[in-house]
């Protein structure tokens, strides 16, 4: 090997190393699916916590297992994947507790046949009183 690829070798590596480096600032930026796809799963929490308006016999225990499931076994893969990604494991968990909030809200309802929660955050009767 002469002096002239040995150099033009150390070189590549030095230059790979400073390239490598600095990405990995930038890996989950908004031009990446490692920013998207977590904002676009938010719509799965919100439509969890608009569910607490429905009345719990409505609920589906399939759909809210599904959820629940999902988001915490997502939440454990999200920390052993590279790039770590935390905003993706912060919506998974917040998935699964949604689910986890509805089985018990139905569970709640199959015991006693009372819902509070629709009560609460259900539509309001806009009845006037004369």
């Amino acid at each position: 090997m002469t002096d002239q690829q040995s150099s033009s070798s150390s070189y590549n590596g030095i230059f790979l190393y400073a390239l490598n480096t600095s990405m990995r600032w930038r890996i989950a930026g908004p031009k990446t699916v490692f920013f998207w796809a977590p904002m676009m799963k938010w719509c799965l929490v919100a439509a969890g916590l608009k569910d607490l308006s429905r009345p719990a016999e409505k609920l589906s225990v399939s759909q809210n297992v599904a959820l629940a499931a999902t988001g915490f076994v997502f939440v454990r893969y999200c920390m052993v994947i590279t790039p770590v990604n935390y905003s993706l494991a912060a919506v998974n968990f917040f998935v699964g507790t949604s689910g986890l909030g509805q089985l018990a809200r139905i569970y709640h309802y199959n015991t006693t046949k009372t819902d509070p929660i629709a009560k609460m955050f259900g539509p309001k009767s806009d009845t006037v009183s004369s």
